[in-house]
């Protein structure tokens, strides 16, 4: 989505809001797309995605710019990111009192130097604003490059190193995000995926083996989105410092955004309560044209990203 389809959506939303957390992600809204090396960034919008257990929304501004672009021009685009996010934890944090940790921010911006990695944002939408987030994007993949900068997170927030490293040293990444809570705390998480041909079975193993017990919505999971024109199959992993792992997301990226109405017909036909879920939110996505790019599975709950 655009600006104007963005701020659209906002509106729809933010009944009962205070005026002046209204305005501030009006203002966060412009200050994080506003960019003046656009001609860099043909794939710069704005994605949302909603949650069968929250009535919350989530907001990602995503930022990959042509690959082979000069040097210098990555090193501008780091650096306006960087300011705009600064910008906006220092603002959220005189104007509401939050304590978001704006020292961090240059460690995860120093972890894309000497790369090509884009950078994204994110934040939860509602009354109030519990976290922001900053992804790194490890494109074009060096899972040699991506171990050792995981390396220096694990080290910088006293992960187990060892233990991180050794299970994700066969994988492929996605990304790497952090979540900035206004209490001060910071979250690290790492997203891995796969490539068609698809293995289902190993992919209900890697997430059912975090789980103390069989999922049974993953079977409806894998079922639905085989149905749908896939690009990737991945895993959101939340990492701890006891145990490794605290919580797995399953995530499956479309090649091609589909319309709502397609993925009800899916959900109507394997999983009725679900289908009842997007049909509520149905209204919102359509209003601005919107239409969905990922479908998710966290304990038993869907989710949706749509732009």
């Amino acid at each position: 989505m655009d600006i104007l389809q963005s701020k659209s959506l906002i509106r729809n939303i933010s009944a009962g809001w205070t005026k002046a957390h209204k305005d501030a992600i009006y203002s966060i809204v412009d200050t994080i797309s506003n960019s003046p090396y656009k001609e860099y960034m043909p794939s710069s919008f704005f994605e949302f995605s909603l949650q069968s257990c929250s009535s919350g929304m989530g907001l990602l501004h995503l930022n990959f710019y042509n690959s082979g672009i000069p040097k210098d021009a990555v090193n501008k685009i780091r650096s306006h990111r960087r300011n705009c996010i600064l910008e906006v934890l220092s603002v959220l944090n005189k104007k509401f009192g939050n304590k978001y940790n704006v020292r961090m921010v240059d460690f995860i911006f120093n972890l894309s130097i000497g790369t090509a990695w884009p950078i994204h944002f994110g934040m939860d939408l509602g009354k109030t604003y519990k976290k922001i987030k900053i992804y790194l994007s490890p494109r074009p993949a060096n899972n040699g490059l991506v171990l050792a900068k995981l390396e220096r997170v694990c080290d910088k927030l006293g992960l187990k190193t060892a233990g991180i490293i050794k299970m994700f040293y066969s994988e492929d990444f996605d990304a790497l995000g952090f979540d900035f809570s206004d209490d001060g705390r910071l979250d690290f998480k790492i997203y891995t995926f796969y490539k068609a041909p698809f293995d289902i079975p190993k992919m209900k193993h890697i997430y059912n083996q975090n789980k103390e017990r069989y999922v049974p919505s993953l079977d409806f999971y894998f079922s639905a989105i085989r149905e749908l024109p896939l690009r990737h199959i991945g895993f959101l992993y939340r990492l701890a410092k006891e145990p490794i792992v605290g919580s797995v997301k399953a995530w499956a990226r479309f090649n091609k955004c589909i319309p709502v109405r397609r993925l009800s017909n899916i959900l109507n036909s394997k999983y009725k309560s679900a289908e009842k879920w997007l049909g509520l939110k149905r209204n919102i996505i359509d209003s601005t044209g919107g239409r969905i790019s990922y479908l998710t599975l966290e304990n038993s709950h869907l989710g949706i990203y749509f732009r």
